[in-house]
């Protein structure tokens, strides 16, 4: 949570306080730094894991194609009962 910066006064410029200032923009940019490689992280995760899932749809149909020889769903068994 950020907290409202108290080192500002309003109409005094030379009643600020650069430390402070300088001290907030190192805080922000860090921030920022590390939510930027969060956001890179989950979209690199969100990519493998999608090419891993349409990897292993590929591989099931292909092994079904493999074991009856078509595309097509291999016909279902009727049962005499």
């Amino acid at each position: 949570m950020l907290v409202p910066p108290t080192h500002a006064t309003k109409g005094n410029p030379e009643g600020i306080d650069l430390g402070a200032l300088k001290t907030d923009l190192e805080f922000l940019i860090e921030r920022v730094e590390r939510h930027r490689n969060e956001q890179a992280l989950k979209l690199l995760y969100m990519i493998t894991g999608s090419a891993a899932i349409g990897i292993a749809w590929i591989e099931l149909f292909w092994n079904r194609r493999q074991q009856t020889g078509s595309w097509r769903r291999p016909p279902r068994l009727k049962f005499a009962f």
